[in-house]
């Protein structure tokens, strides 16, 4: 009788702090630390008098951590990483080490990992020649060229 009295006082209370608890449960679930990985393309900006000969990787992989709904918010693609090649202006081999900073993501993510975190570009000056061209011919043309 004891035990029926005690489960049944304050009702309206218990319920309460029933449905209190289940919606922390929940936001506290939602704010839970996750991890994610994205793919970031590299873009190379040039001038207009180099061009791109190789880049190796074309991608690299950042692993970011993150609230479960922000991460979840978050697309899977269409993220880049532009790389300042402005200024060069010979044929070079470069080899650029990413850091943190050359991401651009909102800032309720930290950046945990790069990989790889170096990047070798290939530019070469882009060039123009005057080259003179004769043309040879023979005394009849094929059969496919008359009209």
């Amino acid at each position: 009788m004891m035990i029926k009295k005690f489960l049944m006082n304050n009702t309206v209370i218990k319920i309460a702090c029933l449905i209190l608890a289940v919606f922390m449960w929940y936001a506290l679930k939602n704010e839970e630390t996750m991890t994610k990985t994205v793919e970031v393309y590299i873009s190379p900006k040039l001038n207009d008098s180099m061009y791109l000969v190789n880049l190796t990787p074309m991608s690299v992989h950042v692993t970011l951590s993150g609230s479960r709904k922000s991460l979840k918010e978050m697309q899977n693609y269409g993220y880049s990483v532009e790389i300042d090649l402005s200024k060069e202006v010979e044929h070079k081999i470069i080899q650029n080490e990413l850091k943190e900073s050359d991401f651009s993501f909102p800032e309720q993510f930290n950046i945990t990992s790069i990989v790889p975190q170096k990047i070798d570009v290939e530019i070469d000056r882009l060039g123009s020649k005057y080259l003179p061209v004769e043309a040879v011919t023979q005394e009849w043309l094929p059969p496919t060229m008359y009209w």
